[in-house]
């Protein structure tokens, strides 16, 4: 049963909250603030299967979907719940992975997540529409718009549509914890939340490549 935030955790879950942090670190390359949110919510028992679940999930949507496409199914399964701490987390991750493998930036920046996340959800898709209305990105808005439809009640069909749904009940739960943190933290302060963050070589080029957009656009205007 969750308890206040304000209340302390127990000598049991403290101690163990240490070794997972500890452990999240050496793994991933960064402490996850949701942390001691998701102990005080389900403890340490809880947490040991919330944890293992997710990382099941995760495994079997990249190879249903694809490694890039998958983590932004995440993060938009986590965007259209209201956790803007899995939204950005994952879709970072994304966009890491598609300028790793395609020399490539989509349009889908922080600034722009934070756009999409102060907007309803309806006018959210159609501005994803104008976003990612290249050919390159077909594949990538279609199990986006799919995700909302089926967030909104469609009924599943395709062999996509089994994942997506895979997704979003999974996050559905994740929630329960990361949504607290994630109504507060900047997205940009939000790191991958792969083990790409350890990539700290990925992460400057990528930056990089980010702040060369920028300026580009800025100039061009």
């Amino acid at each position: 049963m969750s308890r206040s935030r304000s209340e302390d955790l127990r000598f049991g879950e403290r101690l163990a909250l240490r070794v997972i942090d500890l452990i999240s670190t050496l793994y991933l390359g960064y402490k996850p603030p949701v942390n001691e949110e998701a102990f005080r919510t389900l403890g340490v028992r809880g947490y040991a299967k919330w944890s293992g679940a997710t990382g099941r999930t995760m495994k079997v949507l990249a190879e249903g979907l694809g490694e890039a496409e998958s983590q932004f199914v995440i993060g938009f399964s986590g965007l259209w719940l209201g956790c803007g701490y899995c939204g950005a987390g994952h879709i970072h991750a994304g966009n890491l992975i598609i300028y790793r493998d395609r020399d490539a930036l989509t349009p889908l920046d922080d600034a722009t997540l934070r756009e999409l996340y102060d907007t309803p959800d309806s006018e959210a898709v159609a501005r994803l529409h104008e976003l990612l209305c290249a050919p390159e990105h077909a594949r990538l808005l279609g199990l986006i718009t799919r995700l909302y439809e089926l967030r909104g009640g469609a009924e599943p069909v395709t062999e996509d549509d089994a994942y997506l749904e895979l997704a979003l009940s999974c996050w559905d739960w994740v929630t329960e914890c990361t949504i607290v943190v994630g109504l507060e933290i900047p997205f940009e302060s939000v790191p991958p939340l792969t083990p790409l963050a350890k990539n700290r070589k990925l992460l400057r080029s990528y930056a990089e490549a980010r702040a060369r957009e920028s300026k580009a656009d800025t100039e061009g205007e």
